[in-house]
C-alpha cells in the first residue's frame, strides 16, 4: 500500500512536516462502511484536517477531502 506520492530526490528533508493523527475506531468503522458500497475494496479513503504550523499540533482531523 502506497501512502503518499513519489516526491523528486532534489527535494529537502526541511520541506516536509511529519505528522500523525489518531481517530476513534468506532468512527473510522461507520464511515468506513458505508463508503466500502461506493468505493468497493480497492477505493481511495481521504483524510483531512488542520495542523497548527508553529506548534505542530494536529488542530482537527477528518475522514473524506477537504473541498468535500
Amino acid at each position: 500500500m502506497r501512502w503518499v506520492e513519489e516526491v523528486s530526490e532534489s527535494t529537502h528533508e526541511n520541506d516536509f512536516l511529519p505528522f500523525e493523527f489518531s481517530m476513534i475506531y468506532r468512527e473510522l468503522q461507520n464511515h468506513l462502511t458505508l463508503l466500502y458500497s461506493k468505493i468497493g475494496k480497492h477505493g481511495k479513503v481521504w483524510f483531512s484536517g488542520k495542523i497548527n504550523k508553529k506548534t505542530g499540533a494536529v488542530i482537527s482531523s477528518n475522514l473524506g477531502r477537504i473541498n468535500q
